[in-house]
């Protein structure tokens, strides 16, 4: 048989992905208790020193988290790691450990599914609460989830960005009052006045035509960034959605010039293109 013959046999990526299971949440949970294998965690109290604690395995870790007797009358226990090393599998072994044992019914337990929205976290919690009382507020959700509007979420992104920068320079400015050769304090004090980022995120032709819109119709960086509290993912499959600012975000801004680092960013001037306004390049010696 020859090897174009034998393609016809070979599986198709969707039809791989069908047969194995590769995110944890995805597999039924029989077959996931069923494949569990002893784990060891490395433990540290958060502002600790390391290796102040020693290590322990999945069922000192459930017996940590049941503990009754909490100082502060909570416990919260984050799970890291890198991708592939059992954070969802443990999350998901220690839920059907808490279903199974006596007196779970007096226990809410709420499991959050990777990849689930802002609005599907709300809706998750709220449907756990019972009663009458909590009606209004499973309402709001679902009027809330009828009205967002997209480009308006993205817009309203952008200014809450920009206040916020606004108030890391009042932050920057009081920590260089008590320390002036403060280094991050000096970066943040020149990036985040009114003039500079907070001034992209407020021009309008920039919403149009970066942040919220691009040329064409596409969606724009803020835009695809209110994905994640408006639009899910599965187990399962691939979140495609973006969650932070990466470098190539700058790409298609107009600056002039050919320097785009935003220390060459002073304020937002009039363009060439009709009056728009663009950001303008700053000379170190004269200014604008």
């Amino acid at each position: 048989m020859s090897k174009h013959d034998l393609l016809e046999y070979w599986p198709l990526r969707e039809q791989v992905f069908a047969c194995l299971k590769v995110d944890a949440e995805a597999s039924n949970e029989a077959v996931s208790l069923a494949v569990h294998q002893p784990m060891r965690f490395e433990r540290k109290v958060i502002g600790a020193e390391v290796g102040s604690l020693s290590d322990c395995d999945e069922h000192e870790l459930l017996g940590a988290f049941l503990a009754e007797d909490l100082s502060d009358g909570r416990v919260i226990i984050p799970i890291v790691g890198t991708s592939g090393t059992g954070k969802s599998h443990v999350i998901r072994w220690l839920d059907s450990q808490v279903r199974r044992m006596d007196g779970h019914e007096s226990r809410v337990v709420i499991r959050i599914p990777k990849g689930t929205s802002l609005k599907g976290v709300l809706s998750i919690l709220l449907s756990t609460l019972p009663g009458s009382g909590f009606d209004q507020y499973r309402q709001e959700l679902m009027r809330a989830q009828e009205e967002l509007d997209p480009d308006e979420a993205a817009g309203l992104l952008c200014e809450m960005l920009a206040y916020t920068l606004g108030e890391t320079w009042i932050q920057a400015r009081e920590r260089l009052v008590a320390n002036p050769g403060d280094r991050d304090a000096q970066e943040r004090e020149a990036y985040c006045r009114a003039d500079m980022l907070p001034a992209l995120l407020r021009n309008q032709f920039l919403r149009d035509h970066h942040f919220v819109r691009i040329p064409g119709g596409g969606d724009g960086v803020v835009k695809r960034l209110v994905e994640q509290l408006t639009e899910g993912r599965s187990a399962g499959v691939d979140d495609d959605r973006q969650h932070l600012f990466i470098p190539e975000d700058s790409a298609g801004l107009p600056f002039r010039g050919n320097n785009r680092s935003p220390s060459n960013v002073t304020h937002a001037g009039a363009g060439r293109n009709g009056g728009a306004p663009w950001p303008c390049r700053r000379d170190n010696a004269r200014g604008a």
